[in-house]
């Protein structure tokens, strides 16, 4: 059954109201009422409209068609065969019959806009012609996904590239709420298999996967590993098709201790849904004069394009993964100022000031400053790479310095513990438990990649208010698209 076949039978609904399709309730209905309902069959007349602002009206139906096809490719049971085997295009008819409300839509607005019979033209012509490509597009992120959890970079040459022979599967070993309380889970299965990674699914939770293994081999497997005692009782077999980009990867840390807290970063309060990017925000500060800054690594470490505000450009300099630290340079940026650190250790119950821009899409793009102090000398599991400290620390805080009470940097904010999953595994609320990559691990990475860095001895204490002053020269927004 070819993809116009199928349409035609979407199109012999346009005479129906439009009424008659929103049983579902999708956000199409708000739009459709903006133009006036449906009467009958017929089209109102709409008052007179550029061609601008028809395709304006126009474009939102269109994405919301594409992108529940897109969704129901990238839900079926099918999907990472056809990866695989480079037929995701046979699963799109399947997709459409779902599709039915949006695709009506898509053609009842072409018809209010353009005009009688103008909606099968397009849904014939011009939309069925770019469906594949647009299907893609939408799925590209979750395509490369399952070829980089297979093992390969990438899809490679051949039918095939790139994955264990026959169909895939993956042992599902939990499931949370927040990524700030799944990374830690994965960390904790590090030592005993060589790939396990938090993923989004999607329920809208993040999963603790490991994989991938050959499809009908997997639950021999999960059972024996139930028996032994290595994963929970609870794990269960998927087949990855409800499993999206993959957020944290322990492979890509293999032979080395990784950073017991788990990264946040916040998202932006801009998104290009055209293009479907997502884009993410983070904190940074400046370390040399010639615009090097430094940062998380899950800030600023795997994106197409980097900006720091309000500097502009930047471009990665280096990574380094197990400490989730990363030195972009922002491109001709002349700053303010230069941080200054800290290398005697800081004492327990130390005065410190947290820097960075966090929840932006809620709050603004403004520097936000929080204080607290230094709670303990050590991370998750004792790990002394890592301060705890109190000040409140969100989302959008990651990369950010931390400062003590002379303004010299004595950590790189990188995350804090889930409230919520504190209460759901202990009862209890966590107050204020943040974690910050001490100097320690900062300056030995700086110094490895060859950045000056500015190190200052013992200082005079300073006003809050002009910690804050001085920290504002040198601390950034950083607008990561990927």
């Amino acid at each position: 059954m070819t993809l116009r076949f199928l349409l035609i039978a979407v199109l012999s609904l346009l005479g129906v109201t439009a009424s008659a399709h929103a049983k579902e309730g999708d956000a199409y209905r708000e739009r459709l009422d903006r133009f006036g309902g449906m009467s009958g069959g017929r089209p109102a007349a709409l008052p007179a409209m550029s061609e601008k602002q028809k395709r304006a009206a126009f474009v939102p139906f269109a994405r919301a068609a594409s992108d529940c096809i897109a969704r129901e490719v990238g839900d079926d049971y099918r999907f990472v065969d056809a990866v695989f085997a480079r037929q995701v295009p046979n699963l799109i008819p399947d997709a459409i019959s779902r599709c039915g409300s949006q695709l009506v839509a898509m053609g009842v607005a072409h018809e209010r806009l353009y005009g009688p019979g103008t909606g099968r033209a397009f849904l014939l012509g011009p939309y069925v012609e770019g469906l594949n490509e647009a299907v893609a597009k939408r799925l590209e992120g979750r395509v490369a996904t399952l070829y980089r959890l297979a093992g390969g970079e990438g899809e490679g040459e051949g039918e095939g590239a790139g994955r264990p022979a026959g169909p895939l599967a993956f042992l599902v070993l939990a499931s949370r709420e927040d990524i700030d309380a799944a990374i830690p889970v994965g960390r904790a299965f590090r030592p005993d298999f060589p790939r396990v990674f938090v993923a989004r699914a999607s329920n809208g939770r993040y999963a603790v996967v490991l994989g991938p293994v050959a499809a009908g081999e997997a639950a021999a497997v999960n059972a024996a590993l139930k028996r032994g005692g290595k994963i929970p009782m609870d794990s269960f077999v998927s087949d990855g098709s409800k499993l999206s980009a993959s957020i944290w990867d322990a492979s890509l840390d293999a032979g080395t201790s990784v950073a017991a807290t788990p990264p946040a970063a916040g998202a932006a309060p801009d998104t290009d849904a055209k293009r479907g990017d997502k884009i993410a925000s983070g904190s940074g500060f400046f370390v040399s004069g010639d615009g090097l800054m430094l940062t998380n690594a899950h800030v600023a470490g795997d994106c197409r394009s980097l900006t720091v505000r309000p500097y502009g450009p930047a471009q990665l300099v280096q990574k380094d993964g197990a400490n989730d630290l990363a030195v972009i340079r922002v491109v001709g940026a002349t700053p303010k100022a230069v941080a200054a650190f800290r290398e005697e250790p800081v004492r327990l119950g130390s005065s410190v000031m947290m820097l960075g821009y966090p929840l932006s899409n809620y709050l603004n793009s403004a520097l936000n400053v929080t204080a607290g102090m230094v709670s303990s000398l050590s991370g998750i599991d004792g790990d002394t790479r890592y301060l705890q400290f109190t000040a409140p620390t969100q989302p959008g805080n990651s990369g950010g310095p931390l400062l003590d009470n002379t303004g010299r940097v004595v950590g790189v904010a990188t995350a804090k513990l889930s409230d919520l999953s504190v209460i759901k595994v202990a009862g209890t609320v966590p107050q204020n438990v943040n974690f910050a990559l001490g100097n320690g691990a900062a300056l030995a990475f700086l110094r490895a990649a060859g950045v000056p860095v500015n190190v200052r001895g013992e200082a005079s204490e300073m006003k809050a208010e002009d910690i804050a002053e001085t920290g504002a020269k040198f601390t950034a927004q950083i607008i990561c698209e990927r």
